[in-house]
């Protein structure tokens, strides 16, 4: 069954992005090498739009899970950066 999600004005809810567990040459990439940030694709309008990119810290917000997927909530407050897809569109 499908589901839509709405958050309000200030916040967004982001699917959690994997860090990749080894480069494109193999190389394994440990736990304690990997980024002080997670990212998240945006799945609702807030102060980000459906399609972007989020970057925040890993205490950031609120996690849950929805039929299997890993989810956010983040306020504008816990954003870091947004990154935008190729066209630059807001």
């Amino acid at each position: 069954m499908s589901k839509v999600m709405h958050a309000p004005e200030f916040y967004t809810v982001a699917k959690l992005k994997e860090a990749p567990k080894q480069t494109a040459s193999g190389i394994i990439i440990p736990e304690s090498a990997k980024g002080e940030f997670l990212e998240g694709e945006v799945m609702t309008d807030g102060f980000a739009k459906p399609g972007d990119t989020v970057l925040f810290y890993p205490t950031a917000g609120r996690r849950f899970k929805l039929e299997g997927v890993q989810y956010v909530t983040l306020r504008d407050t816990d954003c870091l950066a947004i990154l935008r897809g190729a066209e630059g569109e807001r």
